[in-house]
């Protein structure tokens, strides 16, 4: 499904930025409206980014010249519809189809790439199509295949959802962009560094890791 884009506000509030992208219906295979909705407002609220289109992922890249870079991967695509759009509101808490797996980190993604313009490391954000089907579509390969080097490959930190809480995946220096053997850590304590620069140190980051194939 395609359309004019969603208009999304990445410096608000990132619950509402949530419950925006919840209600965009984007079933694996049907990411076009998301990925257009997401690169627009890239494009709009955050001009310190290089926006890259690839199918129906985007990629969006600081080019600050560190001397490392962080790369943030989440993915936009759902399970099937059951009967859990639209988004509902039950005291204080958002139920819906994406919420936690994974809107809920691709907001806090989208806030993070609005309001943080001078990270301590270089940072990549990509927000990626069908996760939740067959590994041959999945974009993170077609983004490895088409834009080899864009992402990066000195950290990659993939968020992720784990027991209603917010992580990130953290992988070893030099790894491929993947969710296997991954090391998760809080979301709060990651951003704190990424924002201070205290991700120069990856031993402890890297500590249960592995490299992936």
């Amino acid at each position: 499904m395609s359309g004019v884009p969603v208009e999304l506000d990445l410096a608000g509030d990132p619950v509402e930025l949530t419950a925006a992208l919840v209600d965009i219906p984007s079933v694996s295979g049907d990411e076009a409206l998301i990925a257009e909705s997401v690169e627009a407002a890239l494009r709009a609220q955050a001009p310190h980014l290089e926006v890259i289109r690839s199918g129906n992922s985007v990629l969006a890249r600081t080019a600050l010249g560190r001397a490392s870079r962080v790369v943030m991967a989440g993915h936009i695509d759902t399970v099937p519809v059951n009967d859990n759009l639209p988004l509902t509101r039950s005291e204080g808490r958002l139920h819906g189809l994406g919420t936690v797996d994974m809107k809920g980190g691709d907001a806090i993604m989208l806030h993070l790439a609005a309001t943080l313009p001078t990270p301590r490391h270089d940072v990549t954000f990509v927000f990626y199509d069908c996760e939740e089907i067959e590994a041959d579509r999945n974009g993170l390969g077609r983004i490895e295949r088409d834009l080899p080097g864009r992402a990066g490959r000195e950290v990659e930190h993939i968020y992720r959802p784990r027991k209603h809480r917010q992580v990130f995946a953290v992988q070893a220096k030099g790894a491929r962009i993947s969710p296997a053997g991954i090391h998760l850590v809080r979301f709060g304590d990651c951003s704190h560094r990424l924002a201070v620069g205290q991700l120069n140190d990856l031993g402890q980051l890297r500590a249960g890791c592995r490299r992936t194939s």
